[in-house]
């Protein structure tokens, strides 16, 4: 295996960890510059979709039940999948990760963010579209006290 995030010729599923702010959009968007040929699902593009803004949490079931289709669909296509999305509790990525198991990709990466909750904080408050800090910290803590976890369904753990 010559790239650390994939298997060469066979579909690969990287799904991003953190909570908001910590840099998993621009981790992204740099991978897919020397990545073109995976596919980006980010539910946040999705909910602007759906609703018209990237804030209006009304409609998360149909996000999610996007997510989940978009997920099923690149795998079976053998595209490679990177997932762009908080995932900050088990349950959550349980859920994607049955999605993405169903079409066997070869490699399960988990990409978590350990970026000091001082340092997010500060990075919102200069954001132009500002996350109440009650959901910065709520995600932050329920991912620091619950990590993924090897068993969840990874292969492979890394940080970013």
């Amino acid at each position: 295996m010559t790239d650390p995030y994939q298997i060469e010729g066979t579909k690969n599923f990287i799904m991003m960890i953190g909570p908001p702010r910590c840099g998993k959009t621009t981790y992204v968007d740099e991978f897919i510059k020397t990545h073109p040929d995976w596919t980006r699902i980010n539910s946040d593009d999705i909910r602007i979709e759906i609703t018209g803004s990237r804030g209006n949490m009304s409609q998360d079931k149909k996000v999610f039940k996007e997510v989940h289709q978009r997920i099923d669909k690149a795998l079976n296509n053998n595209e490679n999948v990177i997932y762009d999305a908080t995932n900050c509790n088990r349950f959550g990525r349980a859920k994607i990760l049955r999605t993405a198991m169903k079409c066997h990709p070869s490699f399960i990466c988990g990409m978590v963010s350990l970026k000091p909750l001082y340092k997010i904080l500060r990075i919102n408050d200069n954001a132009d579209i500002h996350v109440p800090e009650h959901i910065i910290e709520r995600m932050y803590t329920n991912l620091r006290d619950k990590p993924p976890v090897i068993s969840e369904g990874f292969d492979m753990l890394r940080r970013f």
